[in-house]
């Protein structure tokens, strides 16, 4: 899948599709997740996750049934046992375009809503909390413009300094083993793709998970909106659950802490204490994995946090900093 830049304009609605997406994603109240922080509740939790990846690559990705399973889905010898074994299963609803994972008797669902994906669904329903709606494009067909704005690749010979038979053989050395599971290998050199090859039945066009590269992009928005001038790096980050309320030591987190996290949150992960495991969210569950695992608004969930650290002191890998 190509990565493509937008003008101005395109990136101040960028910004502002992601600031709606993460104020409407499905939520559940603070008090239904404590209610349900028992053993079904937490099993829940695990099933999300490969239901919701299994939708993704059913329906957004539309990739072979079989090879999304075991490539996405099945993350870990574990989850593979558990389904040959039988005690895993996964129901697909096509009509509703559901994805429901069932083991040991507990159930989780994922759903398909046109250009907002798959959604993991609060148990008691199989609707979101927000209306999907159709994301129109204000830029011309990929095709008619040149990368990296859209698809168009130049048809000139390579550069003499590039050679083709070598970038050849990397390829073939790239996807010679299909227990690697590697889906893409792009080349760019001085602005310009020499080489694009895929494996794993994927393709250029195929919209796969990014995990964390979502990270990246986040960075790179925050980084252009500084450039044009909206925000600036070390400023107070500018949300008013933490600037308004008075004595609030959230009010100290800059910008540039969300964006090197260092915010200081109390939000449990890798490497966290038993103690503050204990006083996670879902206690014993890391805060770090809800986003990809509960039906939640991951932007309110992350800003309600309170601080365990002064900000700027302790830098810890933890997704409540670009969720914020």
């Amino acid at each position: 899948m190509r990565l493509h830049t937008g003008e101005e304009d395109t990136m101040r609605g960028a910004a502002t599709t992601i600031l709606i997406v993460l104020v409407t994603l499905a939520s559940v109240g603070h008090e239904q997740i404590t209610a349900q922080s028992s053993s079904p509740a937490v099993a829940r939790l695990s099933l999300a996750g490969p239901a919701k990846r299994y939708c993704s690559g059913i329906w957004v990705s539309e990739r072979n049934r079989e090879e999304a399973l075991y490539n996405s889905v099945l993350l870990g010898n574990q989850l593979v046992e558990d389904y040959e074994r039988g005690d895993l299963t996964f129901q697909i609803d096509d009509g509703r375009r559901i994805v429901t994972a069932t083991q040991d008797g507990v159930s989780a669902s994922a759903r398909h809503f046109g250009d907002q994906g798959c959604v993991i669904l609060r148990p008691e329903t199989d609707k979101p909390i927000f209306t999907p709606r159709k994301v129109v494009s204000g830029l011309p067909s990929a095709e008619s413009m040149p990368w990296p704005m859209g698809d168009k690749l130049p048809d000139s010979p390579l550069p003499a300094d590039v050679d083709g038979a070598l970038l050849d053989q990397a390829v073939n050395t790239f996807f010679s083993n299909d227990l690697d599971r590697r889906a893409a290998f792009i080349v760019v050199h001085h602005g310009r793709i020499v080489k694009e090859a895929y494996g794993s039945g994927a393709h250029a066009d195929m919209q796969l998970e990014s995990w964390s590269m979502g990270k990246s992009m986040t960075a790179t928005f925050i980084g252009r909106l500084i450039q044009m001038g909206h925000l600036e790096l070390w400023q107070p980050a500018p949300l008013p659950e933490w600037q308004y309320a008075p004595d609030d030591p959230r009010a100290e987190i800059r910008i540039a802490d969300l964006l090197r996290m260092s915010s200081g949150l109390r939000f449990s992960g890798g490497g966290s204490t038993p103690e503050q495991m204990a006083a996670s969210y879902i206690p014993g569950q890391p805060d770090h994995g809800l986003g990809y695992s509960a039906p939640i608004d991951i932007f309110q969930f992350s800003v309600s946090r309170d601080t365990e650290y002064p900000p700027n002191t302790v830098g810890r890998y933890r997704n409540s900093d670009p969720w914020t």
